[in-house]
């Protein structure tokens, strides 16, 4: 008799596995995706979405949103979009699945939706600097400090231009790296690259007071928690105080206070560009009118020029658009006749460095030399 409840159990078994099938009117975001061979790298599967209906799926990104809609069918295969199969179901949770994508690629999904829905109202991403800090103490080597942006990311369709700056070592970090906010199925999504090369998605989880938020990782280990916190801009008085001080007058260096190399890279990343050499004689002046506009100039004459302004914070000087990392200048002292400043650039310095440029954070003295 044993025998018997044992092959029914292995048979009903292998009729489940036989049959699994993602639910439908269910929303999916893929958080880690990986090659199933080794040494075989990342893939480039993080961030989709996908929507399972009873007989069709939307598919997307999630800096991008649902972008098309395909017939959908399941059979002990796998998972058919417009009658090719695409996907293997390795595994089906009640709050993840994972599926193989082609030969090499498996895929972490988490579900998202919730029983318990958040007030859209709270949400103020239309403000632009915040600050990421992290729970636990291990973590807080990762605060940062991001300036959210409405510039499109390049040429990308949905995601936004994100600067960031490193609390621990108050310093830009030098890549540009994209965000993006949506709610997808009631979820709230923070999605913001990591060096360009990775993602993280943030799962808003409640709204606190003062605009800020409570958030967890969708894509970390251990479901770091995090708070995503507003910084507050200061005010009119304070911002023409700021303006009248450093306007129309020339700051030249004065001394050189620090000087870092942070990291050596092929990428040029500066639309502003200026020699190495003119920071290290301190032959630099810089110049910043009260209708906006700012002038570079070095010592040989050459000189570049473009508009400027004051950051909410007062604690930058924004170039131009403010695209790039080293266009943010900090602020770091200011009074009537000295100015001390910092600068993350990308220099190309004398001498063999097989074709690297090299992202250099320096802090200077400008001083007063007139209007």
């Amino acid at each position: 008799m044993k025998k018997i409840w044992t092959s029914f159990l292995i048979l009903g078994f292998m009729m489940m596995s036989c049959t699994k099938k993602v639910p439908s009117n269910t929303y999916w975001l893929a958080v880690e995706s990986y090659s199933t061979f080794p040494n075989g790298g990342r893939s480039v599967l993080d961030g989709v979405i996908l929507h399972f209906e009873q007989d069709s799926i939307e598919t997307g990104n999630v800096y991008s949103g649902f972008t098309e809609k395909q017939s959908l069918a399941t059979s002990r295969e796998g998972i058919y979009l417009n009658d090719t199969l695409t996907f293997n179901i390795s595994q089906i949770y009640s709050d993840s699945i994972i599926l193989d994508y082609g030969f090499d690629t498996r895929v972490k999904f988490v579900k998202l939706g919730r029983a318990k829905s958040l007030d859209e109202k709270r949400k103020s991403f239309y403000l632009r600097h915040w600050s990421l800090t992290f729970d636990e103490q291990e973590n807080k080597k990762f605060d940062k400090k991001l300036i959210l942006t409405d510039l499109p990311f390049y040429n990308e369709k949905g995601p936004l231009v994100c600067i960031e700056k490193d609390i621990l070592n108050n310093r830009f970090t030098s890549s540009t790296e994209k965000w993006k906010f949506d709610i997808i199925n009631g979820e709230h999504i923070f999605a913001m690259s990591s060096g360009q090369l990775n993602d993280d998605f943030y799962i808003i989880n409640e709204y606190l007071d003062n605009s800020s938020a409570s958030l967890i990782c969708a894509n970390c280990k251990d479901s770091i928690k995090a708070r995503l916190t507003p910084i507050k801009g200061i005010d009119k008085y304070q911002k023409l105080d700021i303006l009248e001080t450093i306007s129309n007058k020339n700051w030249k260096i004065a001394r050189l206070n620090q000087w870092d190399t942070i990291s050596s890279s092929s990428r040029f990343h500066d639309s502003i560009p200026f020699r190495l050499k003119s920071i290290e004689n301190m032959n630099l002046t810089f110049t910043f009118s009260d209708n906006h506009k700012f002038i570079i100039k070095e010592s040989g004459g050459t000189e570049v020029s473009g508009s400027w302004s004051l950051s909410e914070t007062g604690q930058e000087i924004v170039l131009n658009k403010g695209i790039n990392p080293s266009d943010y200048i900090d602020l770091i002292n200011v009074t009537d006749d000295s100015l001390e400043i910092g600068n993350l650039r990308l220099f190309e310095p004398e001498g063999n460095n097989y074709g690297m440029k090299v992202n250099m954070y320096f802090k200077v003295t400008l001083k007063n030399n007139g209007g």
